[in-house]
């Protein structure tokens, strides 16, 4: 659903569209309008062999990162990564790409 939100834009609704989906793709619209502010400084997206998801926010305009990774069974791990003023230097995009190509799915065997 996300996905949906952040790719949907006033033009995906029209006419021919159904009248379920008129209504679901304006209520997903109006969600997006709610989370723009939040994209101010960024949102990219981003796959890797175990998850896909967003990063909202560029590491040399804001001092918080979050990065939202789903898995194949759309489970979701969210990161936030926050540079505060007594860091010694701020987290760089590749420092931000080592913490996304390391996030890996849970083992089966974790029963969940």
């Amino acid at each position: 659903m996300y996905s949906k939100i952040v790719t949907l834009t006033p033009g995906d609704v029209n006419p021919s569209l159904s009248k379920d989906r008129i209504l679901g793709y304006s209520a997903l619209l109006v969600s997006k309008k709610g989370e723009a502010p939040f994209f101010a400084s960024g949102l990219y997206s981003f796959k890797t062999e175990w998850v896909r998801g967003y990063q909202e926010g560029d590491s040399l305009e804001t001092d918080e990162i979050v990065i939202d990774a789903y898995d194949a069974r759309d489970r979701e791990v969210r990161v936030s990564v926050y540079a505060g003023p007594r860091l010694v230097s701020w987290p760089t995009q590749a420092d931000i790409n080592r913490i996304i190509f390391s996030l890996r799915p849970a083992s089966a065997s974790d029963g969940k």
